[in-house]
């Protein structure tokens, strides 16, 4: 039977690393033990211990180290794909999902960027970054 994963948020990770330190002698095993946790996931912590342990205050809520994760494709471009939506709207022209797309889709082309799609999940996370909508304002004036 699988076991779902399961995440930690980095003000737990912190404590168990400081235990590690102290009363754990340096061992992460230790750690492993006494929280009841797999020790592939308290060496892995323990060898990302620098970032952990320099996490802010405001940070120990996340569950990820700022700069974890995959890095976007078309992340450089962003600016770019807003301006021009901006500049569309501006002309009063129809902005729509296919069009925020199309305008992606046309970078990744020009500068040779294959593994990318412009997938619904990677638009809408665009859309949210950026602030952007696509409801239509009404002037009732």
């Amino acid at each position: 039977m699988s076991h779902k994963r399961k995440s930690y948020t980095l003000e737990y990770k912190k404590k168990v690393i400081e235990w590690i330190n102290s009363e754990g002698e340096g061992i992460p095993t230790r750690a492993a033990k006494k929280f009841k946790l797999p020790p592939g996931t308290v060496r892995c912590w323990w060898n990302s211990k620098e970032g952990v342990l320099k996490s802010d205050d405001s940070d120990l809520s996340r569950r990820r180290l700022t700069g974890a994760g995959r890095p976007g494709v078309i992340l450089e471009y962003d600016d770019e794909i807003v301006e021009a939506i901006l500049y569309l709207r501006d002309a009063k022209k129809r902005v729509t999902r296919q069009t925020v797309r199309g305008i992606a889709l046309g970078i990744s082309q020009r500068e040779k960027i294959g593994d990318f799609n412009a997938s619904d999940g990677w638009l809408s996370k665009f859309m949210e970054r950026h602030k952007l909508s696509f409801k239509t304002y009404v002037n009732l004036n």
